[in-house]
């Protein structure tokens, strides 16, 4: 069966349901990959498998909290320097520069969110990060809030536009795009 997941069964408890047990075993209960294995009578490989498999589908979310960032020396140089409240920090340890944008992206999808309060307005311009930015910021829905373009509209040769980057951002985060 070409693109169905062939998952063992646990006794009682098999396909995806067998994930979140393994997950929450590992993640919730602090249990290494072996006691699990041994617990639910699989293999080791079976274990790292579904955690996997949960992380791939969303299941599980790992992030770090926000002062693994703003606590970086460079973070609070940059509050120093230039009177700021915080400064998020990603570390790039010297990677090739697609991945080091990957992680600024990641970073500002996974803060911006909880960076914003019920009546926000966000002023977004626009560009490759900014789009990036748009489609990979999770959905959630900020109370009255307002994404507001800065630019205008102007031809691009990118495959994307202001009005995408503000709309999709408006979408995600369950504001309105003006």
């Amino acid at each position: 069966m070409a693109g169905t997941t062939r998952r063992r069964s646990l006794g009682r408890i098999s396909g995806e349901n067998a994930v979140i047990e393994v997950a929450w075993m590992y993640y919730h209960d602090g249990r290494n990959q072996q006691d699990i294995a041994e617990a639910l009578g699989i293999s080791r490989a079976t274990v790292v498998n579904y955690l996997q498999e949960a992380r791939e589908t969303g299941l599980i979310r790992i992030t770090l909290a926000a002062p693994a960032f703003t606590a970086h020396r460079l973070s609070l140089e940059l509050c120093t320097k230039f009177g700021l409240a915080e400064a998020y920090v990603v570390p790039d340890d010297g990677l090739a520069p697609d991945p080091a944008f990957a992680r600024v992206v990641r970073g500002a999808a996974l803060w911006l969110p909880d960076l914003l309060a019920p009546g926000d307005r966000l002023g977004v311009a626009w560009g490759r990060t900014v789009y990036a930015l748009a489609e990979r910021v999770e959905n959630r829905a900020i109370e009255d809030l307002t994404v507001l373009q800065l630019v205008g509209s102007m031809a691009t040769p990118y495959g994307f536009t202001a009005e995408a980057c503000s709309t999709r951002l408006a979408q995600r985060l369950g504001g309105r795009a003006v």
